[in-house]
């Protein structure tokens, strides 16, 4: 009964002519609904509904008053009201659904998916505020972990002498790279082999890291790589906490994320990478690409906002929905 109702409130805002039309049954002049109309009918506030997608309230605003929209932005949107969308043609009076655009991510709910090819191509801020907010709808655990890293301030850790450095990378940094139990046990054993009178040398890798130059991605890895337990991908996971705006992660999880995109002009090497085995080259290569999608970013956006660590957690996030 309240479904109809908001039906009758919405045919009485419609013009007399198109209220006429649809009254006697005219079902394809629905198509001439406004989103924001769906909204209303589906009993939600921009607000809410920005919240079930993952952006911010003006961003949805602007999608609904805009006259083109992507057909996977518009899709989630239509799935996140707990519709369903479907295009249809006409031709010469015969109506056609095309199949191909059916969601190839399964359908409606709570936060609705979306594909990194259909991210990493879209003009539209609010798809990749979408996808950076579902990293943090996937991290299941440690959430606590993640939120102090996210809020890392690098100043503090370049401030810390030997001892709390040590013990920053064995409690905070390692737990955070390494989240399967096993892993995190082999990797700290071998950070714990450094002896007291040995923690003046890893001091002095991270001296060498704050001074060293952030646009030489390789040299960078290759300093973090002296960290026992750092093999490549634990050695970006440090430098992309650290200098975020210059080094995102790079794991197996980015590069099966990358490999999904087939105009990367990367693609031949990304086809060759062992996700479970990064070499210094590959790493070096991943960051560049995150790099430059995050320059392009906020050059389309007019923004600074975007940094090579918010790029691997959406390709992260894609990656592992």
């Amino acid at each position: 009964m309240a479904g109809r109702n908001k039906w009758n409130n919405l045919l009485e805002q419609l013009p007399s002519d198109r209220r006429a039309r649809i009254e006697r049954g005219v079902r394809e002049d629905l198509t001439d609904i406004l989103l924001s109309q769906l909204r209303r009918l589906a009993g939600l506030t921009q607000e809410q509904l920005a919240h079930s997608l993952g952006i911010k309230q003006p961003t949805l605003s602007q999608l609904e008053s805009q006259d083109d929209m992507q057909i996977a932005t518009l899709r989630r949107i239509v799935d996140a009201l707990g519709a369903k969308l479907e295009i249809v043609a006409d031709l010469s009076g015969n109506r056609f659904r095309l199949g191909q655009f059916d969601n190839p991510c399964g359908g409606a709910g709570d936060r609705p998916s979306i594909r990194i090819c259909d991210v990493w191509r879209s003009n539209e801020e609010g798809v990749w505020e979408h996808a950076l907010a579902g990293y943090w709808n996937r991290i299941e655990e440690a959430i606590e972990l993640e939120k102090r890293m996210d809020r890392l301030d690098s100043r503090s850790i370049q401030g810390m002498g030997p001892q709390a450095w040590y013990e920053w990378l064995r409690d905070e940094y390692f737990r955070w790279k390494f989240t399967a139990p096993n892993r995190y046990a082999t990797t700290r054993s071998k950070l714990e082999t450094y002896k007291e009178d040995e923690l003046a040398d890893l001091h002095a890798i991270k001296e060498q890291l704050f001074s060293s130059d952030k646009g030489d991605i390789r040299q960078c890895l290759k300093c973090a790589t002296k960290i026992r337990g750092l093999g490549t991908a634990g050695a970006s996971g440090l430098l992309a906490l650290l200098f975020p705006g210059h080094f995102a992660t790079v794991d197996q999880f980015v590069v099966k994320a990358l490999k999904k995109i087939p105009e990367l002009p990367e693609r031949d090497q990304l086809s060759q990478m062992n996700p479970e085995n990064l070499t210094l080259g590959s790493g070096t290569l991943l960051i560049q690409v995150m790099r430059r999608k995050a320059a392009e970013l906020n050059k389309r956006f007019s923004t600074t906002k975007w940094t090579p660590r918010k790029i691997d957690m959406v390709l992260w996030s894609c990656e592992r929905r």
